[in-house]
């Protein structure tokens, strides 16, 4: 039985790299552990002037303190209290092969859990990353993150290198995937299929180049790979209130956890999803603590309106749903806009009032 997946947060590093302090970041560590999340990475340099001091690192055990591959960022780390870090690393013909393995040495001194990113993995040639991880074999290394900081992998090339990398590297991997195209989520989809268990990932997709949107993963492996997934009923609230850290607001067309995602209008889709949920929608509303929405507006038939009366204890006979439908569109179209709900009722009193 394969192991549950472990989702490594990017966000509350962002966070930091913008400049949140005080109660903001307060917030914003407060929404994070509503999430399925057990690592959250962070430079340890932005840490250093968060304001917060380090006896607080220990009440978040997820963190991750993120150094260049210096050993003097090692020990900077572990003067900060950091007991995991994640060793950054780009693999070029200038490359600091030594101080790699001095940052490593050091790591292995200090008893710290080493993990070392490769941020331009998919940069280089499977072979050269093999031939790197055993040229580092004899540290040691917990797990080895695949990093595509230029995001040049897409879907199918993913699926390839990352299973083939995973039957030769002698450690745990990661996937660190960017999403300059809108591809993060399906490569993330990918690392999965191929075994890997750490994945990488922001909430709300606050960055446009970032990493893939971790609601978005987390229910793309729910439901799509069929893993298993817990922790996934706070999402909205959680992304919503990450967004406002940010000063910023989700879309409501976001997938998962936009405001429009479980909304339907169409009198045909209304009527649908009342009978069979399953006809427009892929997963429970209550599944990522969302709320189905029925507009009443001018693509509405009587099933929606039937269902709105209904929540007010009213039955709606069909031909004053008839009549009632034409009012609804009507004042739809002149306002440009959908109804609100005491629209509808006072436009249902002045038909039964003529009625009478």
């Amino acid at each position: 039985m394969a192991t549950a997946i472990q989702w490594i947060d990017q966000t509350l590093g962002l966070g930091l790299q913008q400049g949140l302090k005080g109660l903001k970041l307060e917030l914003l560590l407060d929404n994070l552990l509503k999430l399925p999340i057990g690592v959250m990475d962070v430079w340890i340099e932005d840490w250093k002037h968060c304001g917060l001091k380090w006896p607080e690192l220990t009440s978040y055990p997820q963190l991750r303190g993120k150094v260049t591959a210096d050993p003097a960022q090692v020990f900077a780390a572990q003067q900060l209290g950091f007991k995991k870090i994640l060793l950054s690393y780009r693999h070029d013909e200038m490359a600091d092969m030594e101080g790699l393995k001095e940052a490593l040495r050091a790591a292995e001194g200090l008893s710290l859990e080493a993990d070392l990113l490769l941020e331009n993995a998919s940069a280089i040639s499977t072979r050269e990353v093999v031939a790197l991880a055993k040229e580092l074999h004899c540290f040691s290394i917990r797990g080895f993150a695949y990093g595509d900081e230029e995001s040049r992998l897409e879907p199918l090339a993913a699926l390839e290198q990352l299973a083939f990398l995973q039957t030769k590297l002698p450690m745990e991997m990661e996937f660190h995937g960017h999403n300059a195209y809108g591809l993060a989520t399906a490569n993330a989809l990918s690392a999965i299929r191929v075994g890997i268990r750490h994945i990488a990932a922001t909430a709300g997709n606050l960055t446009r180049n970032g990493y893939a949107p971790l609601e978005e993963v987390v229910m793309g492996s729910k439901i799509l790979l069929g893993e298993e997934t817990t922790g996934t009923e706070k999402f909205v609230d959680a992304c919503e209130g990450i967004a406002a850290c940010f000063d910023a607001a989700l879309p409501v067309n976001k997938a998962i956890v936009g405001k429009h995602v479980f909304a339907h209008e169409s009198g045909l889709h209304v009527d649908g999803v009342i009978k069979n949920p399953s006809l427009y929608e892929a997963f429970s509303p209550k599944d990522v603590g969302a709320v189905r929405r029925l507009v009443i507006g001018k693509h509405s038939g009587t099933a929606s309106l039937k269902n709105c009366l209904a929540g007010f204890g009213i039955s709606l006979a069909s031909e004053a749903g008839k009549n009632l439908l034409q009012k609804v569109r009507r004042l739809a179209v002149l306002q440009k806009r959908a109804l609100t709900e005491e629209q509808l009722l006072q436009l249902y009193c002045e038909s039964n009032r003529q009625v009478v």
